[in-house]
């Protein structure tokens, strides 16, 4: 069955027993692009919403005007699909496709809260084009693109662009942290991410209710010694992807894999 997930907006309504679109965009896609008849019902298809708070509303399409949409709720679920783990995800200001294309994938994988850093070796036509409005809304949609693709409930948050030192503001002292070190393997004794069974069990399960993962990778260029310094005050572990040196937007996925999050 193909399932059509829909994310309620501020303009819409949720009253327990109905919800009714009246936002344009979700509008048009049903009734133009998705072409969905109201009263109508596919055994094929399943229409659902969710409202970022983990519900997830099992739904008949039933009346559709030119200014809102009305769908009936039948059934009301917790999503099954958000990690247990909570992530907050230091990304580095980096060119903006790659960037998007990040954010899009960490998403998908399920990462809660992000946090754009300027590292020294950030560009600055890289942070200036993070810092116009229409590219945050565009990361936004994307986030919530993502979100519906994978059938979750919970969007992440998009926090505002911050500097390196700001870092220390966004962590707790339980939190576990750990940043990806480009240059670890160049070393005789590499310390492998994926090889550490005992930092993947702690990630895994010896967080509380108010702790996090902070999780972290440099730009292009890579993080520099006196930020290494800094994070290792802050209590940031450093440990390598693997031996081949990698994108940001590559690192960013692969720190989440080698923590074996999916479980």
């Amino acid at each position: 069955m193909r399932e059509y997930r829909f994310l309620i907006k501020e303009e819409d309504s949720n009253n327990g027993s109905q919800i009714t679109v009246k936002n344009k965009d979700l509008i048009h896609q049903v009734v133009n692009v998705l072409r969905i008849e109201p009263g109508i019902k596919n055994p094929k298809e399943a229409i659902c919403f969710i409202d970022n708070s983990g519900k997830i509303y099992d739904v008949d399409y039933v009346s559709a005007s030119k200014k809102e949409l009305s769908f009936e709720i039948k059934s009301t679920k917790d999503s099954f699909r958000e990690l247990k783990t909570k992530i907050k995800f230091f990304v580095p200001v980096i060119k903006s496709e790659n960037f998007l294309f990040m954010i899009r994938k960490l998403s998908e994988l399920g990462v809660q809260d992000f946090y754009p850093v300027c590292f020294e070796r950030s560009q600055k036509q890289n942070i200036q084009s993070l810092s116009k409005e229409n590219n945050i809304r565009r990361a936004e949609k994307i986030i919530e693109e993502a979100t519906e693709q994978c059938e979750g409930a919970i969007l992440a948050k998009l926090h505002a662009m911050i500097s390196f030192d700001e870092i220390q503001n966004h962590i707790a002292f339980n939190d576990i942290k750990i940043f990806a070190s480009e240059r670890l393997a160049d070393e005789e004794n590499a310390d492998f991410l994926s090889q550490r069974l005992d930092v993947i069990k702690k990630v895994n399960t010896e967080l509380d209710d108010h702790s996090s993962v902070c999780l972290l990778v440099g730009p292009e260029g890579g993080v520099a010694d006196k930020e290494v310094d800094a994070l290792s005050t802050w209590g940031f572990l450093p440990y390598s992807l693997g031996y081949r040196l990698l994108k940001a937007e590559t690192a960013a996925i692969s720190i989440i894999s080698s923590l074996n999050l999916f479980n």
